[in-house]
């Protein structure tokens, strides 16, 4: 892939920052599965890859990152978001350049990159509230959903950027054996196995049909957003990799099997994918082909070539 994984995600993400900016049956076999959290759901037994080289993996390239005259921050370098001259921490980027800082390190061996890491990671656990458990990432300014009028009151939290705090803690711990960094992905991995969509805080839920989501923007009725989903299966395939945790590999096995199962719906024929299911909102060409790599992204952690199919019929849909 051509465009950096994670700047190709936040040119898709920046643009709007406070607001980012939503079927055909592939053979679901209905296998049961219980734990305290999760009902059962359905899913598919994908052959979910163990041992992806660093090259394999979603935003490892396009680093080192910049200094700190790409985003608004405070003193420390740490992304805020600027409202009515208010300032807002916000956990996307500062678990977004939390890894970028990593991987920068890993790539330059430059100590300044993982001082940086460590400052993004241990203010996100700052920020965290717990609940049910595990460790919520909350957005304390209220969102509306790519002008539809759906409006998320403070706190709300996001699957999408739960997924991104659990590839920041999960890759710490793989790369340094650091266990407070395991225990916090531990806690963060926790959120996808809590589906009661009743709660106050909540980021996935089953559908009536038995289907499990992680949603970018936990609403009712729910949004149903691509790309923020299989960046949360993105989240799980990295705490995956470090822990080869069972409930995990059928959390992302669920997860794939929704996206198979509900792609036509997103599908847009002819034109640019849906960025939601709820109000089929068309988002701009760069959305489009963010989606189309996270899908082929899709083959490589489930050794599945239908993702990829997907992703070749959405690129013929625009060209």
């Amino acid at each position: 892939m051509n465009m950096p994984r994670l700047y190709a995600l936040l040119i898709s993400i920046i643009g709007s920052i406070i607001i980012i900016l939503g079927c055909s049956d592939k053979g679901v076999d209905n296998k049961p599965y219980v734990n305290p959290y999760v009902p059962n759901f359905q899913f598919n037994n994908y052959n979910i890859a163990t041992d992806l080289d660093w090259s394999q993996r979603w935003y490892t390239a396009g680093f080192p990152v910049d200094e700190y005259n790409s985003y608004a921050h405070d003193d420390r370098g740490i992304p805020v978001s600027i409202y009515n001259n208010q300032y807002y921490y916000h956990p996307f980027l500062i678990a977004a350049y939390g890894i970028g800082c990593l991987i920068s390190y890993r790539q330059t061996n430059d100590s300044s990159y993982l001082d940086r890491a460590y400052v993004f990671a241990n203010k996100l656990t700052q920020l965290g509230n717990r609940f049910h458990g595990g460790i919520y990432m909350p957005y304390m300014l209220s969102a509306s959903i790519h002008g539809s009028g759906d409006v998320l009151m403070t706190p709300w939290y996001s699957g999408f950027t739960q997924g991104y705090a659990l590839s920041l803690y999960s890759r710490f711990y793989e790369l340094f054996g650091d266990s407070r960094m395991k225990a916090l992905a531990d806690s963060v991995f926790t959120t996808f196995m809590y589906t009661d969509s009743s709660s106050n805080a909540w980021t996935c839920m089953i559908d009536s049909a038995g289907y499990y989501w992680i949603e970018e923007y936990p609403f009712h009725p729910p949004e149903h957003v691509f790309n923020g989903f299989m960046v949360g299966i993105n989240g799980l395939d990295d705490y995956y990799l470090i822990t080869h945790n069972v409930e995990c590999s059928e959390l992302m096995m669920g997860g794939l099997t929704t996206i198979a199962h509900y792609f036509d719906e997103w599908r847009n024929p002819g034109g640019i994918s849906y960025y939601c299911l709820r109000h089929h909102h068309i988002p701009d060409l760069s959305y489009h082909l963010l989606v189309i790599n996270l899908l082929r992204h899709m083959t490589q952690i489930s050794g599945d070539s239908t993702f990829s199919i997907d992703a070749d019929t959405l690129y013929s849909d625009y060209h």
